[in-house]
């Protein structure tokens, strides 16, 4: 297992990140991997070095991203996190969190389409609060990609601050849930306010 907690380090760059992407590429035995930088000034590049880096690591059964608050994360860069989760066929537990970045509907497209590929995933964080261009649109296709995993027993899903996500998403995951009655613990953020 490998941890780094580096979570509220403004003076941290995509240097540090591309340093960890070069480690990660050697770790190709992990089974658990744990990267808290959130509220660095890493960006969208770094994102990107970074699930070049995870792709390999084809053993994780468990996966904690925690990117809150990163600088220019473009869809670009949710599009090379998304692939890198189809390398990760053996993982069971996921927490992604993207608070505070200003994803695009389409950058979490590309994530949810990509989840689908994780059949194994049993129990599933993934955080979006704060980013306030975050519609329906987007934000809907979540329940899609997790329609099609088979046996899921935690699930928290976060949309806090969101103020345009809504009745569309809460209803697609509403279906969800329809076909997913073995889950034990569940929970869904749809607070309009963030302060």
């Amino acid at each position: 297992m490998t941890s780094a907690f580096l979570n509220r380090c403004p003076k941290i760059t995509d240097v540090t990140t591309n340093s960890i992407a070069t480690t990660l590429t050697n770790l190709t035995g992990l089974a658990e991997l744990h990267l808290y930088l959130g509220r660095t000034k890493m960006t969208g590049k770094g994102m990107i070095e970074l699930s070049n880096a995870i792709s390999h690591l084809r053993h994780l059964t468990a996966l904690t991203l925690i990117m809150a608050s990163w600088n220019q994360i473009t869809t670009e860069a949710c599009s090379r996190l998304a692939f890198a989760f189809t390398s990760l066929l053996s993982l069971v537990k996921i927490w992604v969190s993207l608070s505070e970045t200003g994803i695009s509907d389409n950058g979490v497209v590309e994530i949810s389409h990509k989840l689908r590929h994780l059949t194994s995933l049993s129990d599933i964080t993934i955080v979006f609060e704060g980013n306030l261009t975050l519609t329906d649109e987007g934000c809907s296709t979540i329940s899609d990609g997790l329609s099609c995993l088979i046996k899921p027993t935690v699930l928290n899903l976060s949309f806090w601050g969101c103020k345009n996500v809504g009745d569309k998403t809460i209803a697609g995951i509403g279906r969800l849930l329809l076909s997913y009655p073995m889950i034990t613990k569940l929970e869904l953020r749809f607070i309009s306010s963030y302060e």
